[in-house]
């Protein structure tokens, strides 16, 4: 349902020519959106580059630049501790999308440690920054 509905935003967007406003909780995932969506999004990302998905909130001023953002992505996988504040705030109004939901994670060994650069995620532990697995 989701899909259809995310589908049918973009073909909407593509046919009255407006730019499809969408607003990330990351910046990995706001050059992700600018790739895919081109000239035809308007990508505002919350965070920016210096902050950390593990501790960042969208403070009031920042949800205001996404106002009218017809979807949200984040990462889900209980990276965003806001994540679920965020989705009863925006209950009906937009569509918030977790892209790593159906990325399997990554189990942390003692080799692949180099990932666990997270002080959340060690050894033996799930990894759920999807884009280590790329």
């Amino acid at each position: 349902m989701k899909r259809f509905l995310l589908l049918t935003l973009f073909a909407s967007a593509l046919i009255c020519q407006a730019k499809l406003k969408v607003a990330t909780l990351n910046p990995l995932l706001a050059d992700l959106a600018k790739q895919v969506g081109g000239q035809d999004v308007e990508v505002i990302d919350l965070m920016g580059k210096n902050g950390n998905p593990h501790t960042f909130t969208p403070s009031p001023s920042r949800l205001a630049k996404a106002k009218d953002a017809t979807i949200y992505l984040a990462s889900g996988k209980n990276i965003e501790p806001s994540l679920d504040k965020l989705k009863s705030i925006l209950a009906g109004k937009a569509i918030v999308i977790e892209v790593g939901r159906n990325i399997p994670s990554l189990k942390i060994s003692g080799d692949s440690a180099v990932y666990a650069w997270c002080p959340k995620h060690s050894v033996g532990a799930l990894d759920p920054h999807g884009w280590h697995s790329i």
